[in-house]
């Protein structure tokens, strides 16, 4: 003991206090996976857009969702997020599924893909190289069928232009943007970029089951771009307002969080 202003202060080494036992999930509180998924498979009820070339299925619109869940929660907590959410909801509304189990495991690419951008050095590069390798392997397959290179690039537009916008330094720039004053414009570029990455997955595991024609391919066209767009516009409004509140509250963050 030691006397200071009267007062007998202890020494000796200084004792630290740590609480245990908060489950996590890849750095992520299992309490914020497990809502976040609930969301998710709500959301899955809610049909976005009917997939053309696949009998009537349509896709939900809780991919407009799966970027934003990679910022909040990180990459790898994302990924279990997506996942668990979308099996429940292929469980509850298979016609939101054409590929079954498989349309769950293509949507985990969505949060991989927004939250790798938003960590350090270039763990993003893996998940853009899967994402190029699918599209490369996806317009191979389709100009061995009945399908022109110009056709090809025409309705995957949206596709290669997220692929480009993903590799080139807009990408920190967005980053940047989230972080900052400018939050709606970077997640806007996010979102683009992850929802095309899921639509690139999907469409090659699509195309290899079902293979639709080049008629098909025509009417996609100009369709594509508007279902990208139209999930990014949901995906921003939402998750910026979902972003500043989570700001202005004092909840514990996720490690991985990019925001």
């Amino acid at each position: 003991m030691q006397t200071e202003n009267g007062l007998e202060i202890p020494t000796g080494p200084r004792r630290e206090v740590r609480a245990h036992g908060r489950a996590v999930i890849a750095g992520a509180p299992v309490a914020y996976v497990a809502m976040l998924a609930a969301v998710i498979a709500g959301l899955s009820l809610v049909p976005f857009s009917v997939v053309l070339g696949t009998g009537g299925g349509t896709f939900p619109l809780s991919e407009a969702l799966f970027a934003l869940v990679g910022v909040v929660l990180g990459p790898g907590a994302g990924a279990v997020t997506v996942l668990v959410g979308r099996l429940i909801g292929i469980g509850l509304a298979p016609h939101t599924a054409g590929s079954g189990v498989l349309s769950a495991c293509c949507a985990v690419i969505g949060p991989i893909a927004s939250g790798t951008m938003c960590q350090r050095g270039r763990r993003w590069v893996a998940p853009w190289g899967i994402c190029t390798l699918c599209y490369a392997a996806y317009i191979g397959r389709a100009l061995t069928r009945d399908v022109s290179l110009r056709l090809a690039l025409v309705t995957t537009a949206a596709n290669w232009l997220a692929l480009l916008l993903w590799v080139s330094p807009l990408r920190g720039v967005a980053v940047r943007w989230l972080r900052g004053p400018r939050l709606v414009a970077g997640l806007a570029l996010i979102t683009y970029i992850a929802t095309n990455a899921v639509n690139i997955v999907s469409a090659r595991i699509e195309y290899v089951r079902i293979g639709w024609p080049a008629q098909v391919w025509v009417v996609l066209a100009p369709l594509i771009p508007l279902e990208r767009l139209g999930l990014t516009l949901v995906g921003t409004v939402i998750g910026a307002g979902v972003i500043r509140g989570l700001r202005q509250v004092n909840l514990v963050k996720a490690e991985e969080a990019g925001y």
